[in-house]
């Protein structure tokens, strides 16, 4: 009988990832949009599992944690959050909270799935784990390094993050002083909020066309002598 994951995440991207990892993984699952959407699914069926992007407007990922937590007979449910690659991740809120584990993103899709497995199985505790972000865990747990393009991602990431921050920032300072302190903050609080979720998109996008590229190139075989001759000048 397939397990049920409950995804509540708002990007396409990472419900498509998600959906054809687990699928034929025999996981049924069931998106949610937001937090609230969530919750309401949750009452309606308890999943096996919950995965949640920790960061969602109106209600995050450790907010919808501990809703979770206090609904009857989700007391110890396994809840994951997708976490930024690029923003600090509260180790103490997310154990106050009662956050199983977490997974930075972009990821690869097999090390997600083998985390969720290994949560329903019962071979982890249910007290917080966190998935270093600078490594990656095999199914019995050993951690390896991960590839290089990975590390290449986390730090350009990281790099195009900070550069986009302060320029908005500056253009914030200089373009919309005349807004009131408060409605300033505001502004400031979204953008640090949808422009990490928006390059976690696009690296995820560019991850999964380089896969296929290099699928490709692996298919096609070497190049033929005659190919090769061709192509010298």
């Amino acid at each position: 009988m397939p397990k049920t994951l409950l995804l509540v995440e708002d990007s396409f991207t990472i419900q498509n990832v998600v959906q054809t990892t687990f699928v034929p993984a025999d996981f049924q699952v069931v998106v949610a949009h937001n937090a609230r959407e969530g919750l309401a699914k949750l009452q309606a069926q308890i999943p096996d599992v919950v995965l949640a992007d920790a960061t969602m407007p109106d209600m995050d990922g450790f907010q919808l944690c501990q809703h979770i937590r206090e609904t009857a007979g989700c007391e110890h449910l396994p809840v994951l959050l997708l976490t930024s690659s690029f923003a600090v991740y509260d180790e103490v809120h997310a154990q106050r909270v009662g956050v199983t584990g977490s997974m930075a993103k972009p990821f690869e899709p097999h090390v997600l799935l083998a985390m969720v497995q290994r949560f329903m199985t019962g071979s982890s505790a249910p007290d917080s784990l966190t998935t270093d972000k600078a490594f990656a865990e095999t199914d019995d747990g050993t951690a390896v390094a991960p590839a290089e393009s990975d590390l290449m991602h986390q730090v350009l990431g990281r790099c195009v993050l900070q550069a986009v921050q302060e320029a908005l920032h500056t253009h914030l300072k200089t373009m919309l002083e005349t807004l009131t302190p408060h409605i300033l903050e505001e502004v400031r609080q979204i953008l640090n909020i949808k422009v990490p979720e928006l390059l976690e998109i696009l690296l995820q996008r560019e991850i999964e066309k380089l896969k296929r590229e290099v699928a490709e190139e692996a298919k096609a075989g070497p190049p033929t002598e005659a190919a090769e001759e061709a192509a010298e000048p």
